[in-house]
């Protein structure tokens, strides 16, 4: 069995990586975690087409053979072996790695360092090309646990997140891993019509295109293939190093910023919050939620995350606004009409790619801001405003614990104060 002290001071396995940022399970005294990957059985596929009970197997042995390790196990070895663990699987999982916690350190922990290991230790993550690495990663975090949708061409996975923190991790798909935003879409249960009805509360889903997703990531798994093959029009599939490339027809993208936009509305508006049935409607409006087509010219990402900021966040300094009188530390600019701001990196950036986030960016007002130069302002006044900065929003408070690996105050404070520039 894996420890959690190997993974987290070795190389890590991108297909791994992305399972555990995917989704870790945790036994209830945290003793233990575990990726799973699960599939069922379909009614497009007969067991004369292909005999799915045997294939467990095989398919772990694919798995194993991928990492080149035999940590992947039946979900039968499990329970003849390391049941005591205590893990909270249903049945349904086909393989699973196990990891023994011999950190004692919680999941939330775990997350985040797996999470940073990304951006620390793994050169291929930010490679600019799309090489297999990445296409690993993509497999572990969305065929591992994903399903094919037979009545539209997606490959989906229920979606799993404990804070606003961890409900960004999608866009690592896009941002870092290749993937075109037009090809993502999220669907948050608190905002499905049946989830409100109280029908069927099913989770969030995560959904790619099919038709981009099996040409371009491929499939590891064979039954799934099938699957694919016996719904949709397949050209041809070609098996290379253990992955079905399948040649689907292309589907001409539209484009939609609906991915991103729902992201950034679920963070702001839903997640932690109770909404009544008016929020409700209103957000589902917001978000075209009821509409069966929601086309803009092709999405493409708008880099420059302090302009949005700038033009989307309510006009106040985070370091003084409960101090002061915003009159009394900045002007009105002559272009905008507006109230003039720098916007502040809370952990500054220096040259970490995964601090340029919009929870790391707080408007501040030009004296707050001069003072928080390396150097310039008194340690006390600095730390004051820091605290401010992180008692102000509280998505920049969890951006902060998560990329430092700590909820005490007191140690953010200190720690961001560290990394002033």
């Amino acid at each position: 069995m894996l420890k959690v002290s190997q993974l987290l001071n070795s190389e890590i396995h991108p297909l791994v990586h992305g399972a555990l940022i995917s989704r870790i399970l945790v036994s209830e005294e945290e003793n233990y975690f575990a990726a799973v990957s699960a599939y069922q059985k379909s009614t497009k596929v007969t067991e004369g087409e292909f005999d799915f009970d045997s294939y467990t197997k095989t398919y772990i042995e694919t798995l194993n053979s991928i990492i080149s390790s035999n940590q992947w196990i039946s979900y039968e070895d499990y329970k003849n072996h390391y049941d005591y663990c205590n893990l909270p699987f249903r049945g349904k999982e086909k393989a699973i790695l196990l990891i023994e916690n011999d950190l004692k350190i919680p999941k939330s922990s775990f997350y985040n360092r797996l999470y940073f290991k990304l951006f620390n230790d793994c050169p291929w993550f930010m490679d600019e090309s799309f090489n297999e690495e990445k296409k690993h990663f993509i497999r572990g975090f969305c065929e591992l646990r994903g399903s094919i949708d037979t009545t539209r061409p997606l490959i989906a996975m229920d979606y799993f997140y404990d804070n606003t923190f961890e409900l960004g991790k999608a866009r690592l798909l896009n941002e870092y891993l290749s993937v075109p935003y037009y090809l993502i879409n999220i669907n948050f249960r608190e905002l499905q019509d049946q989830y409100i009805r109280g029908i069927n509360k099913r989770n969030t889903q995560l959904r790619l295109q099919l038709n981009w997703y099996v040409k371009n990531i491929g499939l590891i798994n064979d039954y799934k293939t099938k699957i694919v093959e016996k719904v949709y029009h397949v050209v041809s599939i070609n098996k290379i190093n253990n992955i079905n490339y399948l040649n689907m027809p292309d589907i001409t993208p539209d484009g939609s910023d609906l991915f991103i936009t729902r992201l950034n509305h679920f963070s702001n508006k839903i997640f932690g919050k109770e909404l009544n049935d008016h929020d409700i409607f209103e957000l589902r409006n917001e978000l075209d939620f009821d509409i069966t087509k929601s086309k803009i010219p092709t999405f493409k990402r708008n880099n420059d995350i302090v302009e949005l900021v700038r033009i989307y966040t309510a006009d106040e300094c985070a370091g003084c606004k409960s101090i002061h009188e915003l009159s009394d530390r900045t002007f009105t600019h002559r272009r905008t009409g507006r109230p003039y701001f720098e916007i502040h990196h809370n952990i500054s950036l220096n040259n970490t790619v995964e601090l340029d986030h919009e929870n790391n960016l707080v408007k501040l007002c030009p004296v707050c801001h001069s003072t928080l130069k390396r150097g310039v302002g008194l340690e006390n006044e600095q730390k004051e405003i820091i605290a401010n900065i992180i008692k102000s929003d509280s998505n920049i408070l969890d951006f902060a614990s998560h990329f430092f690996d700590t909820a005490d105050r007191n140690i953010l404070i200190d720690k961001i104060y560290e990394n002033l520039r």
